[in-house]
């Protein structure tokens, strides 16, 4: 979850255990959001889909999004505002720690719901592009390479 690549090691828990695990404590469902709070903290997901979760202690932090847009609350993580208040109130040790109770303190301002959404979506689609983009100097670079290897200059 910290650095937004593919999970290659997933760790799975039989399916009666996750069960009964969900029954006792509940497990995220679509537009919640995780958190990281022990390591590498304050890396928040989204959850897209209500496909079985399961995570392990509070080095994942669940925030049920029951009033709150989750595309919102995810953009709103990635700000100046919440990267330098997470600094100043963080548990700083061998590793970082962003607590339950720190989550629960934190200030956020929430505009309606329905401005959430708006505000959401367009980051959303703002890191999308941004992503796209980021993809096009590494095509330019392939193509060219490309080119020049199928060239009359190539040996």
């Amino acid at each position: 979850m910290s650095n937004r690549e593919i999970v290659r090691n997933r760790i799975f828990i039989e399916k009666k255990l996750f069960n009964k695990l969900s029954a006792e404590t509940g497990s995220p469902k679509t537009d919640d959001v995780l958190i990281t709070g022990g390591g590498s903290i304050g890396t928040a997901y989204r959850i897209t889909d209500d496909s079985p979760i399961y995570f392990k202690d509070a080095d994942v932090l669940w925030i049920r999004t029951k009033n709150i847009n989750g595309k919102f609350l995810v953009s709103y993580f990635k700000t100046n505002i919440f990267r330098k208040y997470l600094h100043s109130i963080a548990h700083i040790g061998t590793i970082s720690h962003y607590t339950i109770i720190q989550l629960k303190n934190t200030p956020i301002q929430l505009p309606a719901y329905s401005e959430q959404n708006r505000i959401g979506d367009c980051f959303v689609t703002l890191n999308s592009l941004i992503a796209a983009n980021e993809q096009v100097p590494k095509l330019v670079i392939k193509i060219v390479n490309n080119s020049l290897a199928n060239s009359s200059f190539s040996n």
